[in-house]
C-alpha cells in the first residue's frame, strides 16, 4: 500500500478502517464525505461546472471537521492534525449512468468514469493546495511529498501549484462502499453497478 500512500514519506500504512478504503497508520481519524452524481445529472446531461464546485465544498467541509472535530483521544487528535486526512468519496454512480443512458462497462461508461473521477481528483487537490496558501500547510507537509510515487502520478499543472503553494491535506480522496449510505439515501452504492432493476423475495 506504499504506492497509494502520498504520505508514505513520513508515516507507515499498517491498518485499515473497518470498510477497508482507508489504509493508515494507527489512531488516523476517518473523515469522509460522499458526492450525490445522481444529482449531478440535470436533463440527461453531467453538469461537470456544478459538480467541481460541489467537490470543493466538500473539501472545505471536510477541513473544517478535522479543525473543529473532537476527537476520543489525544493520539486521534494528533495524528488528525499532522496530516489532516480527508476522503471525498461519490455515490449513485449507476443511478447517474441509468439517467445518462450509459450502458454499465462499455467504452462510454469507461470514458465518463475517467472523465468524473480525473475532475474528482484535479478539483480536490487544487482546493487544498489553495487551501494551504489560505491556511497553512498540514504539518507533516513537506517537499518530499512530490516525491512519492502517487504525487508523480499527478498532472503537472498540479504538481506545480502544489510545489509553490504546499498541501492543507495529506490525502482527499476515498471510495468507500457506502452500504448503509446508499439504504438510507435510496441511492446505488459506490462505484458499483445496480444488479438487477427487480428482486424477487
Amino acid at each position: 500500500m506504499y504506492y497509494f500512500n502520498p504520505g508514505s514519506y513520513y508515516e507507515r500504512n499498517i491498518l485499515c478502517n473497518p470498510c477497508g478504503e482507508i489504509n493508515r497508520e494507527p489512531f488516523t481519524s476517518c473523515a469522509l464525505a460522499t458526492i450525490n452524481l445522481h444529482a449531478m445529472v440535470e436533463n440527461g446531461i453531467f453538469n461537470y461546472e456544478k459538480f467541481k464546485e460541489v467537490v470543493a465544498i466538500t473539501h472545505r467541509f471536510l477541513d473544517n471537521t478535522v479543525t473543529l472535530g473532537e476527537f476520543p483521544l489525544s493520539e486521534n487528535k494528533s495524528v488528525a492534525e499532522r496530516g489532516r486526512r480527508i476522503g471525498i468519496g461519490t455515490i449513485g454512480f449507476a443511478h447517474a449512468l441509468i439517467e445518462l443512458k450509459i450502458k454499465y462497462g462499455s467504452e462510454e461508461h469507461i470514458e465518463f468514469i475517467e472523465k468524473v473521477y480525473s475532475i474528482m481528483r484535479d478539483t480536490a487537490y487544487l482546493a487544498s493546495a489553495s487551501t494551504a496558501e489560505e491556511k497553512g500547510c498540514f504539518p507533516a507537509y513537506t517537499p518530499s511529498y512530490l516525491d512519492t510515487p502517487w504525487a508523480k502520478r499527478l498532472p503537472r499543472h498540479i504538481k506545480n501549484k502544489i510545489k509553490l503553494s504546499g498541501m492543507r491535506n495529506v490525502a482527499l480522496l476515498s471510495c468507500p462502499p457506502c452500504g448503509d449510505t446508499g439504504i438510507f439515501t435510496n441511492l446505488s452504492n459506490g462505484i458499483e453497478p445496480i444488479p438487477s432493476k427487480k428482486y424477487i423475495l
